[in-house]
């Protein structure tokens, strides 16, 4: 029982921490399908983390700092978990982004 109910709270956790964005930022890349080139994602979002290239499609990953601490209680204990970093990865194919991916929390 104590054990199902530690993996619950981590499972909500995760929920909390992993998948979030902003409706501005979702609209903004919805939006922009199609249509936004690298060179405006790099004024939107700075230099990417890392890109990898093949062929004709450029994939970036933009990783920004941690937003600190959740704190999980489990059992009479409670641990300090790191927050998920926020991350954006596009991918960009003849010039244009054809696909999108935000994770973590961009308020």
């Amino acid at each position: 029982m104590k054990t199902s109910l530690c993996w619950l709270c981590l499972s909500i956790l995760l929920l909390f921490t992993s998948g979030f964005a902003t409706n501005k930022t979702v609209n903004m890349l919805n939006s922009r399908m199609g249509d936004m080139t690298y060179e405006e994602a790099i004024q939107r979002f700075g230099p990417p983390t890392q890109c990898a290239e093949a062929g004709v499609t450029l994939v970036c990953t933009w990783v920004y700092e941690s937003n600190g601490t959740v704190f999980m209680p489990i059992g009479q204990n409670v641990y300090a978990l790191p927050a998920r970093a926020p991350s954006a990865r596009l991918t960009f194919t003849n010039g244009v982004m054809t696909y999108w991916q935000l994770n973590g929390n961009w308020e």
